[in-house]
């Protein structure tokens, strides 16, 4: 089963490896926008977690001011199915 800590490492090492944010900056009260994410960005880092877990968030929630952890959030919601279907 997929937990936030995995969908958070992932993000993380997303965001150190392919846009090559400083792990040191990466927090999860750490907005996007903050770690240089622009939109296209955000929308890369939400595919990249959709791929990685076959969840389905829809990328048009992927917003560079959510933080890290509203990123997770969004991810963990719907795998614990405390969203609405699309």
């Amino acid at each position: 089963m997929v937990t936030s800590n995995d969908i958070y490492t992932t993000a993380t090492e997303f965001l150190t490896g392919q846009l090559q944010v400083s792990h040191d900056t990466v927090a999860p009260d750490a907005t996007l926008d903050s770690l240089g994410c622009d939109s296209l960005a955000a929308v890369e880092l939400f595919l990249h977690l959709k791929d990685k877990f076959n969840i389905h968030v829809d990328e048009g929630k992927a917003d560079p001011s959510l933080t890290v952890a509203q990123t997770v959030a969004l991810f963990t919601q719907e795998i614990d199915g405390t969203t609405s279907a699309p």
